[in-house]
């Protein structure tokens, strides 16, 4: 898990980079959207191995309320990614572009949407991780050991495969 929040990390440095590629820039140079598609292509496969880092994580068992913690800051920065994804495409827009202008916009309205599947995974497991736990109910728990020592359970083993 400590993956997924350095690539979180450096997803949000390539995105800081990038509002300061665009900041001063009225209309875009090639030089520029090729600076802008290589950013976009960083952060993208950034976000990635971060979205399976966490999955592999949450397979393998996670504390809860650590996971929260530590997740909801990244909900933060990817609102931060999605807002400088979002005011890139709008000022990308209106403009008239060099060549590869169409793939920029294809580009980000795609990591825009990556972005926001993320996030949703993301929201969906920090409120799952900070709902309260359900009490045992040990009357369930006696009768399944009473159906165990009867031979009428057996052990879950993992496949071999």
């Amino acid at each position: 898990m400590v993956t997924a929040t350095l690539e979180t990390e450096g997803a949000f440095g390539a995105a800081e980079a990038l509002k300061h590629v665009l900041a001063g820039v009225e209309t875009l140079s090639p030089r520029t959207v090729h600076t802008a598609l290589v950013i976009c292509d960083f952060i993208q496969s950034m976000f990635k191995m971060a979205h399976a880092s966490i999955q592999s994580g949450l397979c393998q068992g996670v504390e809860a309320r650590a996971f929260a913690v530590k997740y909801e800051q990244a909900i933060v920065r990817l609102d931060e990614i999605r807002d400088i994804v979002g005011r890139l495409l709008a000022k990308v827009k209106g403009q008239r572009l060099p060549s590869l202008g169409e793939d920029l916009i294809s580009r980000y309205e795609d990591l825009d949407s990556d972005l926001t599947r993320i996030r949703k995974f993301l929201l969906e497991a920090v409120q799952k991780a900070k709902m309260p736990t359900r009490a045992i109910d040990w009357e369930r728990v006696r009768e399944a050991e009473a159906a165990y020592s009867r031979g009428e359970m057996k052990p879950y083993r993992k496949s071999g495969t």
